[in-house]
């Protein structure tokens, strides 16, 4: 896989990430529920599925950027493309890693033992509680990658990508409709 399709691969992963995520972050507030409290009580179970649908989305867009699989596009390929080409410092690559893995790390824990199997062993919510992972601990995983890719695209191609797509604005005016 060559590293231009590699980076627009990972930069729709990141995208799709970042939407999803604000709009779970919006539908999960607790500010947003008290200020559209009617149309939170009138939509109940709607909403409640909106935002594990779109946390569940957030979080298997966010497993793909550590994807290690020959063949599939992630982070760590893209990090090994960077070693080779030598299109970023070390330092620099490394940083990235350690900023970006450990939080992966607790996505992939949510993921393989919540979402994508059944886990027969503990309740689900063993593993949110034991990976402890934040809503700023998303958004920064996300915002990690914008600026990998970016540097990338930098080093590669003299560009960059705005990442200005979000889902915190187109939320708030259908909860504001729902409202009434």
């Amino acid at each position: 896989m060559g590293i231009d399709k590699l980076i627009v691969a990972l930069r729709n992963v990141v995208i799709g990430a970042k939407v999803h995520g604000e709009i779970w972050r919006t539908l999960a507030a607790r500010q947003n529920r008290k200020r559209f409290k009617k149309g939170f009580k009138s939509h109940e179970s709607f909403l409640a599925y909106a935002v594990r649908a779109n946390f569940l989305t957030t979080i298997c867009l966010l497993y793909i950027l550590g994807e290690t699989k020959k063949g599939r596009a992630g982070i760590p390929l893209l990090l090994q493309e960077l070693r080779k080409l030598k299109l970023l410092s070390p330092q620099l690559i490394k940083r990235f890693e350690q900023r970006i893995k450990p939080i992966w790390m607790k996505v992939c824990t949510l993921r393989n033992n919540v979402f994508a199997h059944v886990n027969l062993q503990s309740d689900p919510s063993f593993f949110f509680k034991q990976v402890r992972l934040t809503p700023n601990q998303i958004k920064r995983l996300t915002r990690n990658a914008e600026n990998l890719l970016n540097s990338v695209t930098r080093a590669v191609n003299r560009d960059t990508h705005a990442f200005n797509l979000g889902g915190k604005q187109l939320t708030l005016s259908v909860l504001k409709k729902l409202n009434g």
